[in-house]
């Protein structure tokens, strides 16, 4: 399983060290699982035996029992200790726990479960079935109390859960052996508590929702928890540096000792990969209880590219403690934040398919013209030269509300509420378009009256800068005469606006164009194709001469929102809550085949929302924002705040590409068609030491490598009727006449695919 402690990860530990030891917390504990020599699972049913207690808890109830000696537990010693029906034991509370685990440490954890270890902590219920037995065996002063769970289900009589603590007479050590577990979409709990703020997490998520699986743990099981020798913490609270290619750079581990005397430590590097290389002091003296910094030097070369592990490990020369291992990965993509701190409130990136060329708007002088008004501008940004230009001059009171760069590089079209063109006048003072031609430096107003709705996401825009898709509730063409919100394009090399939807609703979520400029995709609320009679958010994709033809997914009480397609056009990205291949209950991220089935389920938290999906061209990479902790390497999103991941679909592995250990997000995201780089906007200080005031900023992350980019070459083609794996969904067929016919599917409850984990 993934372990993490105070959101540190650590890995296995190499072949010539004695033991694996997790970071500690701040009263000295950590935890050593059964992957290790060290801890060995031994469950003895003591259900059977005449000399053990049986607890009658009921539903929601906790009872106290005398432990049977002194035991010691941070650095405090218990005679007594409450039994929960919920899975937990405390030293202090009786607070039965109802009715979910918490995060450990934490205020609501700590005011339930006090001082004390939860094994499997949520809504369990021995009086609906199992027992709860005690036993206090061996002889003074090695005796062990061992408190048992047997078939014990979770509340509705779901599931069985087995698991032992035992409690170590004379030392500070306590085990947890699990034999069954299940749980359902609360959030259960695992670990030790000593105050609101000190503690230890081994696991805190949904149980899985079927008997013994359990997101990462494999059973059986055994965890050992006891007071560390020496401890360590990452300075700065992450076990991630960020290192550009060819450079180097200082970092700090501090040492604690929770030892009586003075102890010598030696140390030894290792490097994964020769792309990188740690080193630091061979020999460090402690004095007893307290603490020193490990001083390391990280190195990169020129060609490194990724994430990196470096590998520090601590012995004694007399073995006057066991050894352990310090693990620091090291992030070698080029993160760089390219707005001045001063600049506050720079939003709604957008990227060049290379990469080398941005637009966003901000309030401040980027380019350095003099500019006074604190309102959006449209900006346009060189990669290469690092440079601004100011697109627009907004008067004070106006402002661009929405900007998009084409993938050549060649446009930037925004939505503005002011009068940008003089032969065009906004008397309305309504968003409207706007078309930057970079080659002529040229501003112009699309020949419409538009009326833009800028709630609905961001414009989009094909590779050339030719066709433009925004929403509207206008009726210019006498088709959208309720007055409802539609998709339009504006289509600059036929001179003519076109309207891609016909919802008759007010809800539009997204919209996106391909790299020709032909397909599309949009979240909405409407139902025109007769399979969404709930209205919720669902997604649609079509073309721009045919419209709508296809509804992706088919959800009665959920939603699909913010859409993206692929340049090459042939899968499309959203978020979405509904359960469409797994049981889901928060946004996760999903990729569908633009003709229909929803393929790939790409995160499943069940606690924390993943959202802003952006595509690569080719739709190898996908990038998105979330809260949860998914990278599949093991990196802890530690505050649980929005970060920035990239998932290679080719590969089927993630990464989280930002971190910060502070609540503060990235806001917004997208990724450069060719893949290699990302910009975002967000509030921390990612490019630590550029954004110390953290206002919001324009950052960009590179190094990802170059894919194709590039759209199709075959015409549209009538689709045929097929049925995807998730279920049926609904399309409308165009004859190749140009002329529609409809044909209304009816839509049905998505079909479960078997769970598909790909953190």
């Amino acid at each position: 399983m993934k372990r993490i402690v105070l959101g540190f990860f650590l890995s296995m530990s190499l072949a010539n060290v004695s033991a694996y030891q997790s970071g500690t917390d701040a009263g000295g504990y950590r935890y050593i699982d059964s992957a290790e020599e060290e801890v060995t699972y031994e469950f003895a049913d003591i259900s059977a035996n005449p000399d053990s207690g049986t607890l009658s808890l009921g539903d929601d109830q906790s009872t106290l029992i005398n432990i049977g000696f002194s035991y010691k537990f941070y650095d405090v010693d218990y005679t007594q200790l409450y039994v929960s029906s919920n899975g937990f034991i405390s030293f202090t509370s009786s607070n039965q726990g109802c009715c979910s685990g918490h995060q450990i440490p934490g205020n609501n954890a700590f005011s339930r479960l006090g001082a004390g270890i939860a094994a499997w902590w949520e809504d369990l219920n021995p009086g609906s079935g199992g027992t709860v037995h005690y036993l206090l065996s061996g002889t003074a002063p090695e005796r062990v109390l061992i408190i048992q769970f047997k078939n014990v289900p979770a509340f509705g009589n779901s599931g069985r859960n087995t698991f032992q603590y035992k409690l170590y007479e004379g030392k500070e050590v306590a085990e947890v052996h699990y034999q069954e577990l299940y749980g359902d979409n609360g959030n259960y709990s695992a670990g030790i508590s000593s105050s609101s703020t000190v503690g230890t997490s081994l696991y805190y998520g949904v149980g899985g929702s079927s008997q013994n699986a359990v997101p990462g743990i494999t059973l059986p099981y055994a965890v050992r928890y006891e007071q560390a020798e020496i401890g360590f913490s990452y300075n700065g609270g992450k076990p991630v540096e960020l290192i550009a290619p060819g450079s180097q750079r200082t970092m700090n581990i501090d040492l604690k000792s929770f030892m009586p005397t003075d102890q010598d430590m030696q140390f030894s590097y290792h490097s994964v990969n020769k792309a990188v290389s740690v080193s630091g002091p061979g020999y460090l003296s402690i004095n007893a209880g307290a603490t020193i910094v490990l001083p390391l030097e990280l190195t990169s070369s020129p060609s490194a590219e990724g994430f990196y592990d470096v590998i520090i490990s601590v012995s004694s020369p007399d073995n006057a403690f066991p050894a352990f291992t310090i693990e620091v990965r090291l992030n070698t993509y080029k993160l760089e934040q390219i707005t001045p701190s001063s600049s506050d409130i720079s939003r709604t990136p957008s990227l060049s398919s290379d990469g080398q060329s941005a637009a966003l708007l901000s309030k401040r002088d980027l380019a350095s013209t003099g500019k006074s008004n604190l309102v959006y501008d449209a900006f346009l940004y060189n990669r290469a030269l690092d440079s601004y230009q100011q697109l627009t001059v907004n008067p004070a009171g106006r402002n661009c509300n929405n900007v998009v760069i084409s993938g050549d590089a060649s446009t930037v079209a925004m939505l503005c509420n002011s009068s940008l063109d003089p032969t065009f006048p906004n008397t309305g003072v309504t968003d409207e378009l706007y078309i930057y031609d970079v080659d002529s430096g040229t501003l112009s107003r699309a020949p419409y009256n538009v009326i833009a709705d800028t709630t609905a996401g961001r414009l989009s825009i094909n590779y050339d800068g030719q066709v433009i898709a925004f929403v509207s509730s206008i009726n210019p063409l006498g088709s959208n005469t309720d007055g409802s919100k539609e998709v339009f394009a504006y289509h600059r090399g036929r001179e003519k606006l076109i309207q891609l939807t016909d919802f008759n609703i007010n809800g539009i979520d997204s919209v996106d164009l391909d790299y020709n400029g032909e397909r599309f995709v949009v979240s909405a609320n409407g139902n025109p194709l007769g399979a969404n009679a709930t209205n919720r958010y669902q997604v649609f994709t079509g073309t721009i001469d045919n419209g709508i033809q296809r509804q992706i997914t088919i959800a009665t009480a959920r939603d699909s929102k913010q859409v993206t397609i692929s340049a090459d056009g042939e899968k499309i990205a959203f978020s979405s809550n509904a359960s469409l291949l797994d049981t889901n209950n928060r946004y996760n991220i999903f990729v569908a085949s633009f003709r229909g089935e929803v393929e790939k389920q790409i995160t499943d938290s069940a606690l924390f929302d993943s959202v802003l999906p952006s595509l690569s061209g080719d739709a190898s990479r996908i990038a998105f924002v979330s809260s949860a902790s998914l990278d599949d390497r093991g990196l802890s999103n530690n505050s649980n705040n929005q970060e920035a991941y990239v998932y290679d679909l080719k590969r089927e592995r993630g990464y989280q590409v930002s971190e910060v250990n502070e609540s503060r997000n990235v806001e917004d995201l997208t990724l450069a068609d060719n893949g290699n780089a990302l910009l975002f906007s967000g509030t921390a200080d990612w490019d630590t030491g550029s954004n110390p005031s953290r206002t919001r900023q324009m950052f960009i992350i590179e190094g990802f490598g170059d894919n194709s980019v590039s759209g199709y070459e075959e015409e549209m083609t009538p689709w045929p009727v097929v049925k995807s794996d998730n279920g049926e969904f609904a399309e409308k067929f165009i004859s190749n006449g140009g002329h529609t016919s409809l044909l209304w599917i009816a839509g049905l409850a998505l079909l479960g695919l078997r769970r598909r984990r790909n953190k």
